[in-house]
């Protein structure tokens, strides 16, 4: 894949797995804010970090980044074959 394009960056893979590896360590705490190091890591501006971000699928609010809730899966209900 190389190169994929997350908002207005084409991030490598390994370094974007990083990032997102650390985005959900954050998200699962709640609302949060971007860290410092994902400028470094992505090498670029907190503005093109925030695009990533929410090009990631997270949402930002007044409290911070957010992962929007994903729906519930419903069990599929087996049939009862009919003899």
């Amino acid at each position: 894949m190389g190169y994929p394009a997350f908002g207005p960056l084409a991030i490598r893979v390994d370094i974007m797995e990083r990032v997102t590896e650390r985005l959900t360590a954050l998200a699962q705490s709640g609302p949060f804010e971007a860290p410092a190091e994902l400028a470094e890591w992505l090498a670029c501006s907190d503005d093109e970090v925030a695009r990533v971000i929410l090009a990631c699928g997270y949402h930002h609010t007044e409290a911070g980044y957010v992962r929007p809730h994903q729906p519930r899966r419903r069990k599929r209900r087996r049939r009862r074959r009919r003899r």
